[in-house]
């Protein structure tokens, strides 16, 4: 409706009830306002040369490999930190290399950073680039684990983290896509399901939850965060025994643009007769 035509829409771009019309130059330097410097859109440095800007590309990392080693050790002291109970083996790492995708998440991560500091009292007296930084340190997650079978791991590595294939195994919190804060839980048989071979996975996401509230079971969305403007948290929670609300143990969302599959982990239990945890 009318009235709510300053509604954000999943892609937080455009104004709703104008979504199927071909944007004007004003929306264009809306979006370029959300957006900032056209330099976000690119991909990131530490990424090999891209062959194919449609699609996701794999590039398996070595295991001398700093970045590699960056990734393995986030996920192994995850595990550790939570006393997960299967000696666990590494088999390989990759990073996603995803370029659409990519832009997508930037786009998202922009407007919702937006979004918090252009009504900030102090906008006028502050760096805006210092504003944004602070934005995104406050709302993004770098890494969350989400584990799935192998049947999901080329869907999600090429489409994202579509909740018609993601958040199959819990609705505690809500119907989104579940992101949890430490590997130990994501790597759980019930959510990392062997292959034939043994093999498991994990993705290391990162993740913009942004504002979030508590989450219920089955809800289809976030509670509305601003009744005047009709703006909704971004994100539900689950809080385990020992939580708070600064720091849940599961995140969950609700747009497929929210979360980036950074890195692939392939691993498998080690020693392991049964699947019991």
């Amino acid at each position: 409706t009318g009235e709510e035509s300053s509604i954000y829409t999943d892609t937080g771009w455009f104004p709703i009830q104008e979504t199927t019309r071909v944007p004007t130059s004003e929306d264009l330097k809306a979006l370029q306002s959300n957006v900032g410097d056209s330099d976000v859109l690119a991909p990131p440095k530490y990424w090999d040369r891209i062959n194919n800007r449609s699609s996701a590309e794999r590039y398996e990392l070595g295991p001398n490999e700093p970045e590699g080693q960056k990734v393995g050790k986030a996920f192994f002291e995850s595990l550790h930190s939570q006393n997960f109970r299967h000696p666990v083996e590494i088999l390989g790492v990759e990073r996603i290399q995803n370029l659409a995708m990519w832009q997508s998440y930037v786009v998202k991560r922009q407007t919702m950073c937006h979004r918090e500091i252009q009504d900030s009292e102090v906008m006028e007296q502050s760096n805006p680039d210092r504003l944004m930084r602070n934005a995104v340190d406050r709302f993004e997650r770098c890494w969350l684990w989400h584990s799935t079978n192998v049947e999901s791991i080329e869907k999600i590595l090429q489409q994202g983290f579509n909740r018609s294939f993601c958040g199959k195994n819990a609705t505690m919190y809500g119907k989104g896509v579940y992101f949890a804060r430490d590997a130990a839980y994501s790597a759980h048989q019930a959510y990392a399901v062997a292959d034939s071979a043994g093999r498991r996975y994990m993705i290391a996401c990162r993740v913009m939850v942004g504002e979030y509230c508590p989450g219920r079971l089955d809800m289809l969305t976030p509670d509305v965060r601003d009744h005047e403007k009709n703006i909704l948290y971004d994100s539900t929670v689950g809080l385990a025994a020992g939580d708070t609300m600064d720091n849940p143990s599961i995140y969950v969302t609700y747009h497929d643009a929210q979360a980036y599959p950074e890195y692939l982990i392939t691993f498998r239990y080690v020693n392991s007769g049964q699947d019991n945890v």
